[in-house]
């Protein structure tokens, strides 16, 4: 199920807050995360943001970016969340890597199949329903 009232969407300090991320973090996004996430007016400011597409992306790119926080969907045109979790890994990145997403039908078998391919990479899922926001209206 994707979200796509405004009411639901998630501002991105919920999110950094969320996946403990420190002040002025370096974000990275990849792919469509409109059904989810909003960049609130003055994010700018406080964030760097990246929104870059999966095929523009390699490890040299990634290395350069030294993003703090990589959010993307579980799948999305051309890769799912193994390819960029694997990705990552090559690139050495040493941020938090999340997934937004409201429904998998096994995310501990996913988190498993990551984790044991990337084992040094901070991976997790973001259940919008379970990020403590204030909302968009």
């Amino acid at each position: 199920m994707i979200h796509s009232q405004t009411a639901d969407l998630l501002q991105v300090k919920d999110v950094c807050a969320y996946a403990g991320v420190g002040d002025m973090p370096r974000i990275l996004i990849v792919g469509n995360l409109s059904p989810w996430l909003r960049v609130e007016a003055g994010a700018s400011s406080e964030y760097k943001i990246n929104h870059m597409a999966y095929d523009q992306l390699d490890n040299v790119r990634i290395a350069l970016m030294h993003p703090d926080l990589v959010l993307t969907q579980p799948w999305s045109a051309g890769f799912d969340c193994l390819d960029m979790a694997m990705l990552l890994q090559a690139a050495g990145f040493s941020g938090a890597y999340r997934v937004i997403t409201d429904k998998l039908p096994n995310p501990a078998l996913i988190r498993r199949e990551i984790l044991s391919g990337c084992p040094d990479l901070d991976f997790d899922f973001i259940n919008p329903s379970h990020v403590p926001t204030h909302r968009l209206h």
